[in-house]
């Protein structure tokens, strides 16, 4: 005795079309591709490990076109808050200019602080930092 005995053969394709269809109906899409996200990779080939690659801002596509070479299989992403800054700001930062000028010497010149001052551009303090090829920003 079959526990469907006595349902219709169209009773019981209708009762899965709305099974499946209450199904697709759960699946809930974030409310935009644009925003913060906590972006994950499997960490080998059996998925035992997961490899975080960061908490990034933007387009899902444009993300995963700057991430793609470091998926393993895939990318996974995972909605997420603004990150919120772990100290309050502070009135300046240090920051190396070795990676944002080509500067040859070991410090910076007048030229180069006007250069650089350009570049960050109006609102910005720029002055010699106290390390090696360094400056110091602080708002105007």
């Amino acid at each position: 005795m079959s526990k469907f005995e006595g349902i219709s053969d169209a009773d019981l394709k209708a009762e899965l079309d709305r099974r499946a269809e209450e199904k697709r109906q759960r699946f809930i899409y974030p409310e935009s591709p644009v925003g913060w996200w906590r972006v994950t990779t499997e960490g080998d080939c059996e998925g035992k490990s997961v490899t975080n690659l960061g908490t990034h801002y933007g387009h899902i596509c444009e993300i995963a076109l700057g991430l793609a070479g470091a998926a393993y299989y895939a990318l996974d992403f995972h909605e997420a808050p603004e990150p919120a800054y772990t100290t309050a700001p502070r009135d300046c930062a240090v920051i190396s200019a070795m990676n944002l000028a080509n500067i040859a010497s070991n410090t910076i010149n007048e030229i180069e602080m006007k250069k650089l001052a350009a570049f960050f551009g109006p609102g910005w303090r720029v002055t010699p930092g106290n390390s090696y090829q360094s400056i110091k920003v602080s708002k105007v």
